[in-house]
């Protein structure tokens, strides 16, 4: 676990509270076969790096292409000397390579962030208060420093605009990174003193959905931005003033989940704690929580209303495993009782999470059932969240419109511009985008007046189709 704090010097630190270990062996280690399977997880590869090391971050950009990275689990300094990992597939798992970032010395490899199989970006810290960001174009083969920062979390919502999560100010970028702007301080409320964040796994301390973010902290509070991390408003939530809230998921824009297992900053009084949000994160109530795995990472599946998986990670105390919820959260299904970490889902039928088989092996695990069928339980009159596609506004407009919409599962979007005719005259979305709220901004620049139709298309089959009015203004002088 990763807990960031404010030293006597006045240094910001991140290090990982590790409770007394005692090595585990698991008698997997004499099983011949490693084709093993836990519930649902199949095992996909093992990385023989070293010992005190875990997958600390992994990124789904679609059921075929993930990375990740693996970092030391001990952080008190020095930072143990060893290659910094990155992992990624291009064919959903069933083969991986491995890499590092040869210019990452004496850093922690916090989160990584990927756009496609070329595309990602890393942001690291070295225990002092400093850190870097490092981006690469061609799947990993070199790596660019862009920026030399503390990061813990970085996100892009296209390649150009994206959001860095420091402590304790987050930055903003709408060049690709190549430079971040501080966030003004009036537009983020003060964290109170002693406030600050821990992070068993780098993607799931945060929630990302559309321009929405949310992440916990020390005091039981939530932050969030809708506008893309350019303001952010904080509330409190059920939980006790000292949980620490490690990791928290939406499914939607309205509804999630936020867990702590950490009182204070001690794993003596570890337990776990939970609360529900219905309106995005304003209000919250506390429902009880299994004593066993420990909450440690929380994520959502796409696709799967009310659908949530928990991880325990090896220095979340003693009681590892997996489970699972279909009913938001009121009951858990338990999968094993292995040290999991990192976790995330592309589909109902296909996610990936991180394991320990032994003390010196660490594995990729694979979550793929067709024949599981989560329930879509909601425990309110809400409707079932779907597809949907806005009304455009202004309307009627002159020159610039703005199109909304949701996407509820990781799919291929087709977005585009129609004329009376049915001929396709612009297209505003075409590539696989992951469950979210999206705005586009349409220009009606080089069109006449006149009637247009916009329609959303989806891969899984969905179709919708707005009509708008472009009516342009015309000045004689």
């Amino acid at each position: 676990m990763k807990n960031l704090f404010l030293s006597k010097m006045g240094w910001f630190y991140l290090t990982r509270m590790i409770s007394c270990r005692t090595i585990i062996v698991y008698f997997l280690s004499i099983i011949a076969s490693w084709n093993i399977s836990y519930g649902k997880w199949q095992q996909q590869s093992l990385f023989n790096i070293s010992p005190d090391n875990q997958i600390f971050s992994i990124c789904i950009v679609d059921t075929n292409i993930v990375w990740a990275v693996i970092d030391t689990n001990i952080f008190e300094p020095p930072i143990p000397k060893f290659s910094f990992h990155f992992l990624r597939t291009i064919d959903g798992g069933n083969t991986w390579t491995t890499g590092n970032v040869p210019d990452i010395q004496d850093e922690h490899l916090n989160h990584i962030f990927a756009m496609d199989a070329d595309t990602a970006w890393i942001c690291t810290n070295n225990g002092y208060g400093h850190g870097n960001i490092y981006k690469t174009s061609n799947g990993g083969s070199s790596w660019k420093k862009q920026l030399s920062i503390i990061a813990f979390y970085i996100h892009f919502f296209d390649k150009k605009n994206g959001l860095l999560i420091s402590y304790p100010l987050h930055y903003t970028t709408t060049d690709g990174g190549e430079t971040w702007l501080p966030i003004p301080v009036e537009n983020f409320p003060p964290y109170l003193p002693g406030e600050f964040f821990y992070l068993f796994a780098c993607n799931n301390f945060i929630e990302c959905s559309g321009d929405t973010l949310w992440y916990g902290s020390t005091k039981g509070r939530v932050y969030r931005t809708t506008n893309r991390g350019y303001n952010w408003s904080v509330w409190s939530t059920s939980l006790e003033k000292n949980a620490n809230i490690n990791s928290i998921a939406f499914m939607d824009g309205k509804n999630g989940i936020a867990i702590s297992c950490i009182d204070g900053s001690s794993l003596e009084f570890a337990s776990n704690k939970m609360a529900r949000t219905r309106d995005g994160g304003e209000t919250w109530t506390t429902i009880s929580a299994p004593d066993r795995p420990m909450f440690a990472n929380i994520t959502h599946v796409p696709g799967a209303d009310s659908t949530f998986f928990v991880t325990s990670s090896s220095d979340s105390g003693a009681l590892y495993g997996s489970a699972y919820s279909i009913d938001f959260g009121k009951t858990w299904i338990t999968i094993d009782s292995i040290p999991h970490n990192a976790i995330a889902f592309a589909s109902p039928t296909y996610g990936w999470t991180s394991g320990m088989l032994d003390s010196i092996h660490l594995n990729m695990f694979k979550w793929k059932d067709s024949t599981w069928k989560p329930t879509s339980i909601r425990s309110d009159n809400n409707s079932r969240t779907k597809f949907h596609l806005c009304q455009n506004y202004p309307n009627p407009f002159n020159a610039t419109t703005n199109i909304n919409y949701q996407v509820t599962s990781s799919c291929k979007i087709d977005l585009s511009i129609y004329n009376l005719l049915g001929h396709k005259i612009k297209t505003l979305v075409n590539r696989r985008q992951a469950a979210g709220n999206y705005s586009v901004i349409f220009e009606g620049n080089g069109l006449v007046s006149g009637l247009y139709f916009y329609v959303l298309k989806t891969d899984v089959g969905f179709v919708e189709t707005k009509k708008f009015i472009l009516l342009k203004s015309y000045i004689n002088l």
